[in-house]
């Protein structure tokens, strides 16, 4: 067991609650980030795996439910739009894992309109519950 001040050794995948076997899909465009393809292609390992490019490639999709439902998001309008489509998708102890960008990492005036309270906020009105917060890099 690492000591407090050690990191953890563990892959991301597996600290966010990845096993092998889940059904995970993840929307929007995860390649714009290297953690973001990192995450994905350790989760594509555990188990069935599918990504679409935008909400729209999703809502053509027949599937029916998601274990893991990973969503890349840079506003509001998006994240609401997202999670409303996705609560009746997912299993019964499913999640859906929302991703915003490091906004430190955009040229001045040009970072996503989201920040973390939109995050917590976005989940109740959606009619999902349970909120938690994880921070990765």
């Amino acid at each position: 067991m690492p000591k407090v001040d050690e990191p953890s050794i563990k892959p991301v995948s597996q600290k966010l609650g990845g096993k092998p076997g889940l059904k995970v899909c993840s929307i929007g465009e995860p390649s714009k980030s290297k953690l973001g393809r990192q995450l994905i292609a350790a989760i594509g390992k555990a188990g069935r795996f599918s990504a679409f490019k935008d909400l729209e490639a999703f809502r053509r999709w027949r599937f029916e439910s998601w274990d893991l439902v990973i969503a890349w998001v840079e506003d509001r309008q998006q994240l609401d739009s997202i999670l409303s489509e996705t609560r009746g998708r997912i299993a019964p102890h499913g999640a859906v894992w929302t991703v915003i960008p490091n906004t430190a990492s955009f040229p001045k005036g040009t970072a996503p309109t989201i920040a973390q309270g939109d995050i917590f906020a976005a989940p109740p009105r959606a009619g999902l519950v349970d909120v938690k917060q994880a921070k990765i890099s």
